[in-house]
């Protein structure tokens, strides 16, 4: 289990899972000290979670096309990095708000999420899959909850891109390292391959729904 194929991809799970919550829980907590509570639930709870599904379907419909992801996966990660910089150079909230949803489309939470997965199941052998999520999952929920130990200060602030940079390029650097995602021939799209993958992407998109249900972003009345 432990041996050092398995290792690495708890790490690279495990850093994607921490700076998605952790960068997540910082753009919240900052951006509402410049916007009121309602549009800040809008903005993260309803467009942030709906940006995290688009960005795994896209990786969906991309792989399926046998384009070179560990390249794309690298722009988009940069292209999070360039987001999630932006969000805390401008204090126009609807500039912060775009930047905060590009963040969660492009980054760990959303392509880059679906890259994480795809990793797993190409380089982890079957039996270890679920425990390597699982410690990679922990872990990366465990680092959260030390980051929120410290001074509210360094992690709802720009401070905090003292870790998240690191971070990311740390990231970067681990999947670089990996191995490529292997090749879908095109003879494996049979139609229960496509039923499963539209059931799949409306999983996704539901899920960003009942993300705003769940916390009245979107009104429900008994």
């Amino acid at each position: 289990m432990f041996n050092k194929n398995n290792l690495k991809y708890i790490f690279i799970l495990a850093i994607g899972f921490f700076w998605c919550s952790s960068i997540y829980l910082t753009q919240e907590q900052y951006l509402l000290k410049l916007a009121d509570v309602d549009f800040v639930n809008i903005v993260e709870l309803l467009f942030g979670s709906l940006a995290m599904a688009l960005g795994i379907l896209v990786f969906g419909l991309i792989y399926r096309q046998n384009k070179n992801m560990k390249r794309l996966y690298i722009i988009f990660m940069l292209l999070s990095l360039i987001s999630m910089i932006t969000f805390f150079l401008t204090h126009n909230i609807y500039l912060m708000s775009i930047c905060l949803c590009l963040t969660c489309f492009f980054g760990t939470a959303g392509f880059g999420a679906g890259y994480h997965f795809s990793l797993l199941s190409s380089n982890v052998e079957k039996e270890y899959r679920g425990r390597v999520f699982a410690l990679g999952y922990g872990l990366g929920s465990i680092g959260t909850y030390l980051l929120v130990l410290l001074p509210e200060t360094f992690y709802n602030s720009p401070k905090s891109l003292m870790l998240y940079i690191p971070i990311v390029l740390f990231n970067l650097l681990l999947v670089l390292r990996s191995e490529e995602l292997e090749e879908i021939k095109e003879e494996k799209y049979t139609s229960s391959f496509k039923i499963y993958f539209s059931r799949i992407s409306l999983i996704i998109l539901a899920m960003a729904l009942l993300s705003a249900l769940s916390t009245d972003v979107i009104g429900l009345y008994t």
